[in-house]
């Protein structure tokens, strides 16, 4: 086996690990503003028609892709799996991303190199991934699962323990159970591992991963054949072209590239010293994830979000190339060591400073501005989604479907502009009236504009 840098490089792990505790820092304090915060329509959708309807819906309602049945079906068994209130709705995918941390935890003091957990980690602590693995959907197990099956890989190889083929096997009957794009990964995984012995066990657990997803899939599988035949045609082909690729690590990477790319050019030069067992190890998650990719480009409709995962097994791979080195190169070991630490350091200081989280989309906050300002007799218009924004509010407002600007600027109604396809104001001329507008910050359309008068009567 490859020395591993606590081998030749004494004292310098403890820099790696304090970059992993600031990194898991850093996490919790953006779950600060992003784990309370608004529900968005995909959220709301999900636990509206398949996790509060119970598990047997969860199971065998698959009517549009939107039901990650894994997801829905724990969600579904679990108290309050009707809410809408943030803190419940993303107890699931908190737990998850806890989970992850342990995980990675566990992997780099096990390997003695936490490049292992901090390249990862770094990835998870990213913006608009931890976004995405927080939503009250099922893209918080699918990370794990990568996590998970990046790391029974690594002891698959590393420690040869034929054991952990049990565990690989039931992490893609979960994460394709939650996606089916996860398959694009895990069948080429096993197909790859049973090339690689033609040994009984690798045969066997292929089989039984094969198996579990059929059965998976068997009582929706009519609906999961339509949507894969009307999908291109309804939403579009998403990777029609090679530079199509780039949009999922400039969604989910961003500037982190800066970063993740020169340790790549490094990572590479590192193979050479790796041990043989480690060097197979990459390999296997290089093909892997080249493998799913191709797929993906023959197939070009999957969501760059569907397909977000296999940038943990490329970031695990950064981390893993890094575990052996030649002992003769202490010194420069030790600078990459440096470099690394201070690098990310920078790049987290730089993410700190910027920080300003916006929800995708912010229903939560125009309830609670309407709440907290208007009396309960006044009629609300909003054309769009309205249903979304019933949700939060707390009095018992009127709902009307017509747009009154009279009565607006006679106080008795307020309009709520959603429609983030809009490209004019919901209220004509507004600002020549009577009537304000206040804007609620999000993502999409950058805001929520709430249209009233000012002898609108208060709560």
């Amino acid at each position: 086996m490859g020395k591993s840098y606590d081998s030749y490089m004494p004292g310098q792990d403890r820099y790696l690990r304090l970059l992993l505790v600031v990194i898991f820092l850093w996490t919790g304090y953006q779950l600060i503003e992003i784990y309370p915060s608004s529900l968005w329509t995909d959220e709301i959708y999900t636990i509206e028609n398949f996790s509060s309807k119970g598990s047997l819906v969860a199971l065998t309602d698959y009517h549009v892709p939107n039901n990650h049945i894994l997801f829905s079906f724990l969600n579904s068994i679990l108290p309050g799996s009707s809410s809408y209130y943030p803190t419940r709705a993303r107890a699931i995918p908190l737990t998850c991303l806890i989970l992850s941390i342990l995980f990675l935890w566990i992997w780099s003091s096990k390997a003695n190199n936490y490049f292992i957990g901090a390249t990862i980690a770094l990835f998870l602590a990213n913006e608009k991934y931890l976004e995405l693995i927080i939503q009250a959907r099922g893209y918080c197990i699918v990370s794990l699962v990568a996590i998970a099956q990046s790391y029974l890989l690594w002891l698959y190889f590393h420690q040869n323990r034929v054991k952990s083929l049990k565990w690989i096997a039931i992490c893609s009957i979960a994460g394709t159970w939650v996606i089916p794009t996860y398959l694009l990964f895990a069948a080429p995984l096993h197909i790859l591992l049973f090339l690689y012995k033609r040994a009984r066990n690798e045969f066997l657990w292929g089989f039984v991963a094969a198996s579990g997803i059929g059965l998976a899939y068997l009582p929706v599988l009519s609906e999961l054949s339509m949507n894969m035949r009307t999908y291109e045609q309804e939403h579009g082909a998403h990777f029609s072209g090679v530079t199509d690729f780039f949009r999922v690590p400039r969604e989910y990477i961003g500037f982190l590239a800066l970063f993740f790319v020169p340790l790549g050019i490094v990572s590479l030069f590192s193979l050479r010293s790796s041990s043989e067992l480690l060097r197979r190890y990459l390999i296997f998650l290089a093909l892997s994830v080249s493998a799913c990719l191709l797929l993906v480009y023959f197939l070009k409709t999957p969501l760059p979000r569907t397909i977000a995962f296999i940038l943990v097994f490329v970031t695990a791979f950064l981390g893993v190339s890094l575990q052996s080195a030649p002992s003769k190169q202490n010194f420069f070991q030790s600078i990459l060591v440096m470099l690394y630490f201070g690098g990310a350091m920078l790049l987290l200081s730089y993410q700190i400073v910027s920080f300003n989280y916006m929800p995708i989309e912010d229903w939560k906050g125009a309830a609670q501005f309407i709440d907290r300002k208007f009396a309960p007799t006044t009629e609300i218009h909003a054309p769009f989604r309205s249903q979304n924004l019933r949700i939060y509010l707390e009095q018992e407002f009127k709902f009307v479907k017509t747009l009154d600007p009279e009565r607006i600027s006679s106080g008795e109604q307020i309009a709520v502009d959603s429609n983030f396809r809009r490209k004019g104001p919901l209220v004509n001329d507004y600002k020549d009236s009577k009537i304000e507008a206040v804007e609620i910050r999000q993502k999409r359309g950058q805001f929520q504009k709430i249209y009233f008068a000012e002898n609108t009567p208060l709560r």
